[in-house]
């Protein structure tokens, strides 16, 4: 839900998401790990408008989605060492998705 702290899941592998902050490895970037035990695992997705962002705990900035499909969470250049801020690359489009809709999502990727 929009404004409350959540943890993000990977579809396909069913392990949670986790943020790291500097100075842990690698710094800024996401990985998938089998619990959401700590901050690292804890995101809140804010709504602006018609735009939506995920927020980290941990990193204290929001998450970058570009287009290779790497996700990370540091702004760019000359901010490539700070927590990245609202910008175009951190603007998410957020689909509501049934059960069956992430089952079929699984089996025929886009």
């Amino acid at each position: 839900r929009p404004g409350g702290w959540v943890t993000l899941k990977h579809a396909k592998l069913q392990k949670h998401v986790r943020m790291h902050n500097p100075p842990e490895k690698p710094p800024w970037m996401a990985s998938i790990v089998a619990e959401a035990d700590d901050e690292g695992a804890l995101f809140r997705i804010e709504r602006s408008g018609s735009s939506y962002y995920l927020y980290s705990s941990h990193t204290k900035g929001y998450v970058n989605c570009l287009e290779n499909g790497l996700i990370r969470g540091h702004g760019y250049y000359p901010r490539n060492n700070e927590a990245a801020q609202r910008e175009p690359t951190t603007e998410l489009e957020l689909l509501m998705l049934n059960a069956s809709q992430v089952r079929e999502s699984l089996i025929h990727p886009s």
